[in-house]
């Protein structure tokens, strides 16, 4: 045997390395070994051992955690998502590292955090552990106490690009993982670098999905669940099924509706034979109903087709005679409306015209007065000397009103008189004297230039006698010389100069002593005139002064009212352009509106002459419309009344309407009540029809037609449904013999989909046997032979039973409770897959997997529960002969077995288990709280994780144990000795081996 595996392939996992991961802040452990981890709880045993599914299984990320890795903890609680990913992968700086080994040599694979929520990637790395090993940890280091120290400034980025540069390769999805680490391609070093796994298809997802399920039992080698062998070892059978072929797939539920479909026809059948009277009674009285209905739906059609032609020719006629009525009622109250419009306008005028001889009345009042204020002021030419002369008059009764409101105001304003009136003197003493003496006056010595410019410069000149000699005449001449007028002016009065330089607001006019003289009188007689009123007023205050006080109230009343009335002329005086303008527009517009009144009398005249014609000529078409509406409502109520024909009696009539053509028909009274009697004769016959084909719908004798039993049938279904009972009843003894047939062949094709259970349960024999074959190369301990026994699903073995004595070889339908039986359980054992349909879930059919043993010396075998142990021992070699069957052949791997409470076992079994174990290639790996010599002595190797912690720096405080030595191994002091309880002591490997323990082991080699 040792020969033989000389040969083989190995495939070896030899170490698993932490690095700032779950409760380890840099930690190696080998595999290649049997080794027990010690440390207390929360140390992070039983997660070291679970990362291992990491590399083992073709995943990516933490998503449905419970499913894809199963990880528990030593109380057996299942962990999710979020907090494994969370534990194995808390930082970017987080990392995994598995060191293998195949036969292109030793290699690495780095996980570390993916992109992705949740994810995880891997690195595979060319080369041993060794050289990657400088890149997580600082072994130069003197942090704590000698175990080295963080590699300063670690980060995923330039970690990874240090990988790559020593040929690390990335693979980033699950179809390149499996093509890496489960496909063996020994002449290919490049594809086949990073071999992990040789399985014998390549990983293909059964093979997968069996290999998931022998990790979950490699990673429980001592459980005693009762659903991992069953899962395992279903699954490894799914695995060797290589073709879709070999898969158990039965559509019982498609053999049942055929079987459903079958029975259905052949009752169908059945019911044809029985109901042929009823057919043909139906058949003879629908012949009948065919011809009447045709007969009465054409003079239904030729009576519809007269009513018509007379209902459009009276529409016609109705719709001109509309036209002309409308039109003349349009004309009658277009001309009504045109009264009404010119009554409105009279009204309007009328109304326009009396305002407007209104205000021509009160413009001319305005002007009247204004004529009789100008007719007291005749010496005044135009409105603004008026407007002075009214100013004037106002300013001297507001003094004469201040003069009489008080004595004190009385007193003041004769004084003022007085005084006015001594100035008022002395000018009119003046101006005499300059009319008697105007010879001597200043300006007449003068020349009319000298003159004019002096009268310019000072108007006081002209007032001023003197008698002037001959120097004092020519230096004013001198000087008034300097002055000219500017030459561009050529009137009388014009802009001066002074040595050529123009003087705006110097105007000079032509000196006249004629006109001078006329402009002194007048001045003097308006100086007579207001001293004469100053004297006057002046002798009536005085007057006044001596009277009683209400006649002062009554002549200040008077003058109040005097001064009110003033101020109303100089208004009045004020818009006298204003009133003029007005009064001649408003004469305008008065006579303007006059001749309106005028022309619109006349057309109103004319429009009510034409009046009555016209309301005549409106009331003759409104009758004659009246006649048209009369008649097309009496054709209108016998169409009604064919229309109400058709829609009660549709199903008779809508049959034939495309099919005829209406006939010449003159309309007669009563040929629609005639119609009426005939269609509904019709209809009674046609219920009866119905009720006989709606028996023979009921009977079922139809496919897919049993529903229009149920609702009323147009005559077009009737005939469409009478055309497939005559070709049913035709055809009903060629269906009979072919549905025989369909039967028959539906027997054979059942009979093969149960000899396809019939053949699962084979398989699942020939399997048990094939394993317990090999079981019987070994012996365990005191055990001659060990078997395993594969217990099935109660309704599998029942039905299997049922399907024996059933035989199908003939061209009757078996009893129905076998095809329900059959399709309940393929509901419950077959899973619906792509391609081929449902498939028998084997895992559904193995419930329990369990061993019996033959103890040396007995005869007889013993299902009797064995010592975790044994058990142990047993499931070590199913497991390596299941793997083997996923393996190729020439393969052989290196596998841990996970024990994680490695207590529970005593120190023989656990010897046994582990020579067991290393004999098929695999090495024990398990866990215990506390130390234990039992153990020691059993697996060799050991590491105390709680004995090695982080003292100074770690990558995270929550990560602290560090471990990268050898494991501490028992040894003997005698050298070549066996150890005992009394003489052993501890040293790290490498120091002294001891002899294997000594276990009955038995194989074929």
């Amino acid at each position: 045997m040792q020969q033989h595996k000389a040969f083989l392939d190995q495939f070896l996992i030899r170490r698993l390395i932490f690095v700032n991961s779950a409760a380890y802040a840099y930690t190696e452990i080998r595999l290649d070994q049997h080794t027990a981890l010690f440390g207390r709880n929360n140390l992070g045993k039983t997660s070291m051992l679970n990362a291992l599914k990491l590399f083992l299984l073709p995943e990516e990320n933490f998503r449905r955690c419970e499913r894809k890795f199963g990880f528990k903890g030593a109380n057996g609680k299942e962990y999710g998502t979020a907090e494994s990913f969370a534990y194995y992968f808390p930082e970017e700086r987080s990392f995994i590292v598995l060191e293998a080994e195949n036969v292109h040599g030793a290699f690495c694979l780095v996980l570390h955090q993916g992109k992705r929520e949740f994810s995880y990637a891997r690195m595979a790395v060319p080369g041993a552990y060794d050289y990657l090993r400088p890149g997580f940890w600082n072994f130069d280091s003197a942090e704590n106490e000698g175990l080295g120290g963080p590699v300063a400034h670690l980060n995923l980025p330039d970690l990874l690009a240090s990988l790559r540069q020593q040929g690390g390769i990335d693979l980033h999805d699950v179809k390149t993982i499996k093509e890496r680490l489960f496909t063996e391609r020994p002449l290919d070093p490049d594809l086949g670098r990073f071999c992990l796994l040789p399985l014998k298809q390549g990983g293909t997802q059964r093979e997968i999905d069996a290999w998931r399920q022998l990790i979950h039992l490699a990673f429980d080698i001592s459980s005693r669940e009762e659903s991992t062998l069953p899962n395992a070892i279903a699954t490894i059978m799914e695995g060797e099924k290589q073709r879709d072929a070999e898969q158990v797939s039965v559509d019982f539920a498609g053999i049942l509706q055929a079987y459903h479909d079958l029975r259905a026809e052949g009752d169908r059948l059945q019911s044809l034979k029985n109901h042929r009277p009823l057919w043909n009674s139906f058949d003879s009285n629908y012949q009948r109903y065919l011809e009447e209905s045709r007969f009465t739906s054409q003079d239904f059609l030729s009576l519809q087709a007269a009513l018509r032609e007379r209902g459009s020719t009276l529409e016609k006629e109705a719709s001109q005679t509309s036209r002309a009525r409308d039109e003349k009622q349009r004309v009658y109250q277009a001309n009504q409306e045109q009264i009404r419009q010119l009554q409105d306008q009279l009204q309007t005028l009328a109304g326009q015209r009396q305002s407007e001889e209104k205000l021509v009345v009160r413009l001319q009042t305005s002007l009247d007065r204004v004529a009789r204020i100008a007719a007291d002021f005749p010496d005044y030419l135009n409105n603004d000397q008026l407007l002075e002369a009214l100013a004037a008059r106002r300013d001297e009764l507001c003094v004469s009103c201040e003069g009489l409101r008080t004595r004190e105001s009385r007193e003041q304003r004769m004084t003022d008189l007085t005084v006015e009136i001594n100035e008022l003197q002395a000018q009119s003493a003046r101006l005499k004297a300059l009319l008697d003496q105007q010879q001597g006056a200043l300006l007449a010595q003068l020349s009319p230039h000298g003159a004019s410019v002096l009268q310019a410069l000072n108007p006081e000149f002209a007032t001023l006698q003197v008698n002037l000699n001959d120097s004092q005449r020519e230096a004013i001449e001198t000087f008034t010389a300097l002055f000219g007028k500017r030459p561009e002016d050529s009137s009388d009065s014009r802009s001066g100069e002074f040595l050529g330089q123009a003087l705006k607001q110097l105007v000079i006019v032509a000196y006249d002593a004629y006109n001078q003289r006329e402009r002194w009188e007048e001045q003097l007689n308006a100086l007579d005139i207001r001293l004469r009123k100053a004297r006057q007023e002046r002798n009536e205050l005085d007057q006044l002064g001596r009277q009683p006080g209400d006649s002062l109230q009554k002549r200040l009343a008077e003058v109040e009212a005097q001064l009110s009335e003033t101020g109303r002329d100089i208004e009045a005086v004020k818009g006298y352009g204003i009133v003029d303008q007005q009064f001649r527009e408003c004469q305008a517009a008065l006579e303007a509106t006059r001749e309106k009144q005028h022309h619109q009398r006349e057309a109103l005249e004319t429009l009510q002459a034409a009046e009555e014609r016209l309301h005549q000529d409106w009331k003759r078409a409104e009758t004659r419309q009246q006649e048209l509406d009369q008649q097309r409502s009496s054709v209108r109520r016998q169409s009604e009344s064919l229309d109400s024909l058709r829609e009660t009696h549709a199903p008779i009539l809508s049959h034939w309407m495309s099919q005829l053509q209406a006939q010449p028909l003159a309309y007669q009274d009563g040929l629609a009540d005639r119609l009426r009697d005939r269609l509904q004769s019709l209809r009674e016959n046609g219920e009866a029809l119905r009720e006989q084909m709606s028996a023979l719908l009921s009977a079922g004798l139809l496919e897919n037609k049993a529903d229009a039993a149920y609702r009323m049938l147009s005559l077009g279904e009737l005939k469409t449904l009478r055309a497939d009972f005559e070709t049913a009843f035709a055809q009903l003894e060629a269906a009979d013999f072919h549905h025989r047939e369909r039967v028959s062949a539906h027997n054979k094709e059942t009979a093969i989909k149960m000899d396809e259970l019939r053949g699962a349960a084979r398989q699942i024999r020939t399997f048990v046997q094939e394993i317990n074959q090999e079981f019987k190369a070994y012996a365990v301990s005191n055990l001659a032979e060990v078997q395993v026994c594969l217990s099935l699903h109660p309704r599998f073995d029942q039905l299997l039973q049922e399907l024996e004595p059933i035989d199908l070889r003939t061209d009757e339908l078996a009893d129905p409770q076998l095809y329900e039986r059959l399709n309940d359980f393929c509901e419950e054992f077959f899973v619906q897959g792509s391609g081929r349909g449902p498939t028998l879930s084997m895992e559904q059919i193995i419930r329990r997997v369990s061993y019996r043993y033959r103890l040396e010396g007995h005869s007889h075998f013993d299902d009797k529960e064995q010592s975790n142990g044994t058990t142990s021992m047993v499931n070590s070699l199913l497991l390596s002969i299941l793997i083997k069957r996923l393996l190729r052949q020439d393969a052989r791997i290196s596998l841990p077995l996970v024990m994680d409470e490695m207590a529970s076992l005593d120190r023989d079994n656990l010897q046994t288990a582990a020579q067991i174990a290393q004999h098929h290639g695999f090495f024990l790996f398990g866990a215990s709280p506390d130390m234990s010599s039992e153990i020691i002595m059993a697996v060799n190797h050991y590491v105390n994780l709680g004995a090695f912690q982080a003292t100074t720096a770690s990558y995270s405080p929550d990560r602290r144990v560090i471990y990268h030595g050898q494991c501490e191994r028992l040894f003997s002091e005698s050298l070549g000795e066996e150890a005992d309880a009394g003489t052993t002591a501890f040293h790290e490997e490498g120091a002294v081996s001891r002899p294997a323990p000594q276990f009955e082991l038995v194989s074929p080699d």
